[in-house]
């Protein structure tokens, strides 16, 4: 019996002790409650030479270093305090020996909507009273953009941009610093590229800068994947293939204010099934992760030039002229690129007016003799690759284009095919080539565009290619072979023309290992033609590639296809179209 008030006493003693250190601890954190706040802040900036104060404004800072999950952190009211007192004598912190102190409130984390809006005041306040501070205000506001709901930090930008005009250069700088690596996860670079976007509406000064960018990144994504896909085997591949067919319910943050909550593994599930793609090896793994990045930033890409081009302001001339800026510096210069160009197909055939300047662009860089012929080449196979797939190219469009070609052939026939036995080899007409394949390629496609209403042919093609296949040139020999065969195909179906004699004459002379005799003339089996084998190789490599080629990126692929033209290939054997 008398166990029992002893262990009630025991308990109670328990109890009351609790509750004392608890006490003691409450205590200890309302030394920075919201009363006294505005006191100790007060004691720390009016005493700046007492050591006593700067011991304060020590601890303070240090506090200002714990994360939010430290238990000795300082809770979001008493930031939210701290940063509006501090707004208010900014011209007294704004001293060397408070360097520290303003660091320290720059690096705090405010994920906390409130504590965020007076986060930024304060930075307008301190950028307004102090510009020497931009740059790192600048740094902690663009390394958020890989985040979701960052309006708030927007409108700051703004601010800077109106009181520190010259800021935009420290901006720039900033945006490429900060810009994710193609390792990151999926939605930080879809974030960042949302926010690039929306920085080049609000600043016009910085909107060709937030478009390269992009483009450069997307560029690094393409070329990467390329290598991955060309390393890969065909079962990573068709692994990859089976994991992308899932995401048809994918929505890779269409707009920036996208949920970021959720947990990091959880985001990354929906890029591609790893269990399975672990099974294959990291091949299959890395043509998943990067195909699903690129498509994601991709589908945003497209989704915001669509709203561009249905609003009646300037956006759609700016967003061209910077699209048009960077095919020219940066897409047409790379090697081989097979995703990023499908930004220019999809923009320009929002209005014909777009498309007639995309082609004289085109035009333009083929025929520039001061340009590498290399450049003039992949320039012409944009050309044609482009007049064949886009659907909403007009047959004026085809027919100025067919015509504007078979001029330059004829002419370059004219002034040089007596050049052809000299004996300096043929690799110096591989221009001539390669526009004259264009024409064939663009004649697969489009022949029943390039008929009259009487059923004779524009531009009198059916003379044309007699004479030029049946050139000094030989022209069948060197273009591209599947180009070469789907041609002789559909000519002489069409009662265009014959072209299987001088295939087979021409084959021949390779199975024979003949390069040609300079003292031979005749035109039909391309004797006296030769062609260094390296250069040879180089100019079919280049003669293969086909810029529209079909898209692999399953989602931006069909949000091209109402506008895009697949090849009807009614007989397989002849080519991989």
């Amino acid at each position: 019996m008398s166990l029992q008030p002893s262990s009630k006493h025991s308990i109670d003693e328990h109890s009351e002790s609790n509750s004392k250190r608890i006490r003691i601890d409450s205590s200890d954190k309302t030394s920075f409650s919201d009363k006294m706040i505005k006191s100790y802040i007060k004691s720390i900036i009016d005493s700046l030479d007492n050591k006593e104060s700067l011991d304060k404004m020590d601890k303070l800072i240090y506090k200002l270093s714990l994360p939010l999950s430290h238990p000795e952190s300082l809770q979001t009211d008493q930031l939210i305090a701290i940063f509006s007192i501090l707004s208010s004598e900014i011209g007294k912190i704004d001293t060397r020996k408070c360097h520290g102190l303003i660091q320290g409130l720059l690096n705090v984390e405010t994920k906390d909507s409130d504590l965020s809006t007076t986060y930024c005041k304060f930075l307008c306040v301190l950028v307004s009273a102090s510009p020497k501070w931009v740059v790192e205000i600048v740094s902690k506001l663009v390394s958020r953009f890989v985040e979701g709901n960052v309006k708030l930090l927007h409108d700051t930008l703004k601010y800077i941009i109106s009181v520190v005009p010259t800021s935009t250069n420290i901006i720039q700088k900033q945006l490429a610093k900060k810009f994710p690596n193609r390792n990151d996860k999926k939605k930080y670079l879809v974030h960042y590229v949302e926010n690039l976007l929306y920085v080049s509406e609000y600043c016009p000064q910085l909107s060709l800068s937030c478009w390269s960018l992009i483009v450069e990144n997307c560029i690094k994504l393409d070329v990467e994947l390329q290598n991955e896909i060309e390393e890969a085997d065909d079962e990573d591949l068709e692994v990859m293939e089976g994991t992308e067919d899932g995401d048809d319910n994918e929505n890779d943050s269409d707009s920036a204010s996208e949920d970021d909550d959720s947990d990091d593994d959880e985001d990354d599930a929906d890029d591609f099934d790893e269990s399975v793609a672990l099974d294959e090896g990291p091949e299959a793994i890395d043509v998943a992760d990067l195909s699903a990045k690129l498509d994601s930033i991709m589908m945003i890409l497209m989704k915001t030039t669509d709203s561009y081009f249905v609003s009646s302001d300037d956006k759609p001339l700016i967003t061209f002229n910077n699209l048009i800026s960077m095919f020219r510096t940066h897409i047409l210069p790379t090697h081989y690129t097979r995703v990023v160009q499908y930004l220019l197909f999809h923009v320009t055939q929002y209005q014909s007016e777009l498309m007639d300047s995309f082609l004289v662009t085109l035009i333009d860089v083929a025929f520039q003799p001061k340009e590498m012929v290399s450049k003039r080449i992949k320039s012409m196979q944009y050309l044609a690759s482009y007049m064949a797939r886009a659907k909403n190219v007009s047959k004026s469009q085809i027919v100025f284009i067919i015509s504007y070609l078979i001029s330059w052939i004829e002419k370059y026939i004219h002034e040089r095919e007596e050049e052809i036995n000299d004996g300096r080899g043929m690799d110096r007409f591989k221009m001539f080539y390669s526009v004259f394949q264009s024409v064939l390629y663009i004649f697969c496609f489009r022949y029943s565009s390039l008929k009259t209403d009487t059923n004779t042919w524009e531009c009198n093609l059916d003379k044309f290619f007699q004479r030029v296949i049946m050139s000094k040139f030989n022209p069948l020999k060197f273009c591209n072979d599947n180009v070469v065969l789907i041609f002789a195909r559909i000519s002489q179906e069409q009662d265009i023309c014959y072209c299987y004699s001088i295939i087979e004459s021409n084959k021949c002379e390779r199975r024979k290992g003949l390069t040609g005799s300079t003292s031979s003339t005749n035109p039909t089996t391309g004797s006296g033609i030769s062609w260094d084998l390296t250069s040879k190789q180089e100019f079919s490599d280049l003669a293969a590639y086909f810029p529209f080629d079909p898209l692999f990126l399953r989602r931006t692929a069909k949000f091209i296809s109402p506008n895009y033209i697949e090849w009807d290939n009614h007989d397989e054997s002849d080519s991989d179209y």
